[in-house]
């Protein structure tokens, strides 16, 4: 047996365990071959159901990342409005979360409790809760990625963005030189299809109405479409387990929220689906750390 200072080696782990830097890892592109994601922040709002509509009819699947508290300011207790989710889920799209009221608190607890109220709110008309997250305009360093990993959300960018965003309000509060805006999202999107990309994952709006009313329509009519499959972020990422999710949730809505009901009322919540899909390179990383220490430590003893 080797000779060793047991105090030493004590020290050693406990000391070596803070050498461990967890780095946050924002995802901003899909990774399954041929597929175009299209994604929409901000909503729900009263052009959602619309877009909706337009997505249905070319048999296009998206990923709506919602706030609780945005421009439907009574979105939290209007049932009816709520709906918009329940037809979103049966439909086959993805509900993700943009935060509560497009905002992230510096302070972590009403960080977690404002996240945890959209995903109650989410959950009780979707069945599941969303284990994917967008910053408020994508902005979120890695402390803030962190932030968001530590409650097992998987934090997504955009490598595609449509510039639906980039206009300016007259003081009439109409958009000025609209026009020009949607022209210019066309030659932004064109130029990207150009570059003939593996996959992609679009950023827009359909809290805007010219996105829903001309740019989409634009965007589906004149993208690589034969090329491409339009899927949800889960499945452009391959997360099979999380796209079965939804799957099974968009056909039986109805009887899921009486479940979840059941669990509110007995103050459950499924918070263990979203630890199972906590981000994987994060969690690996630390667990080889961990093994490859206590190996050593191990070689020490003997």
């Amino acid at each position: 047996m080797r000779f060793i200072n047991f105090k030493n080696l004590i020290t050693l782990l406990a000391t070596s365990t803070t050498l461990i830097k967890v780095k946050g890892v924002r995802i901003e592109s899909c990774t399954e071959p041929n597929t175009i994601a299209l994604t929409f922040d901000d909503g729900p709002y009263e052009y959602t159901s619309e877009l909706m509509d337009t997505l249905k009819a070319a048999g296009i699947r998206a990923t709506f990342f919602v706030n609780g508290f945005n421009y439907w300011k009574d979105l939290p207790e209007n049932k009816e409005k709520q709906q918009i989710w329940v037809r979103a889920t049966q439909e086959g799209h993805q509900i993700a979360s943009h935060t509560w009221n497009h905002n992230i608190p510096e302070n972590q607890t009403e960080f977690e409790e404002n996240m945890k109220k959209l995903d109650d709110l989410v959950e009780a008309n979707t069945g599941y809760r969303p284990t994917y997250a967008r910053a408020p305009l994508g902005h979120c360093d890695e402390e803030c990625t962190i932030r968001f990993e530590k409650l097992g959300y998987k934090l997504i960018q955009w490598d595609d963005d449509s510039f639906d965003w980039d206009y300016e309000k007259g003081s009439d509060g109409q958009i000025k030189n609209l026009d020009k805006v949607i022209e210019q999202s066309h030659e932004k999107l064109q130029k990207r299809w150009d570059e003939k990309k593996e996959n992609y994952l679009v950023l827009m709006h359909d809290v805007y109405e010219h996105t829903v009313k001309q740019i989409v329509p634009w965007f589906i009519e004149n993208n690589p479409y034969k090329d491409y499959k339009f899927v949800t972020v889960a499945e452009c990422l391959g997360d099979k387990e999380f796209a079965s999710l939804i799957k099974t949730n968009n056909n039986d809505t109805s009887s899921n929220l009486n479940a979840t009901t059941t669990d509110a009322n007995n103050g459950t919540n499924n918070d263990s689906q979203k630890d199972s899909t906590s981000n994987g390179v994060l969690t690996s990383s630390i667990s080889i750390y961990i093994i490859t220490l206590l190996t050593f430590a191990i070689y020490l003893l003997f």
